[in-house]
């Protein structure tokens, strides 16, 4: 390796959340966030989240950090709250077991 390469400071980097959101997830963003689903969950303004989407799609605001924050707490909804109770229960009691020494 080059001498810069191994004495250069770590570095991190962002995530494409714009190409995301705009491309490549646009569709679930739509599954996600449609009307009924939004109105089920009860945590959004339906009408808030579309205005976001279309702010930022229209390059008017920049609100794709919102959009991915909306987008994973859905899915962390789906994945951990909607999920079958007896599979939950399950899950909980694995999680609470204490591990010997």
């Amino acid at each position: 390796m080059l001498e810069a390469t191994i004495d250069c400071l770590k570095a991190g980097f962002g995530a494409p959340y714009r190409k995301w959101l705009r491309y490549d997830l646009a569709e679930l963003w739509d599954d996600l966030t449609s009307e009924q689903a939004v109105r089920a969950r009860g945590w959004f303004d339906y009408k808030a989240l579309q205005s976001a989407r279309a702010r930022s799609q229209a390059g008017k605001d920049d609100l794709y950090m919102l959009q991915w924050a909306v987008l994973t707490m859905e899915l962390w909804a789906r994945q951990f709250i909607d999920r079958n109770p007896a599979e939950m229960a399950s899950i909980a009691s694995i999680a609470s077991l204490r591990l010997s020494r």
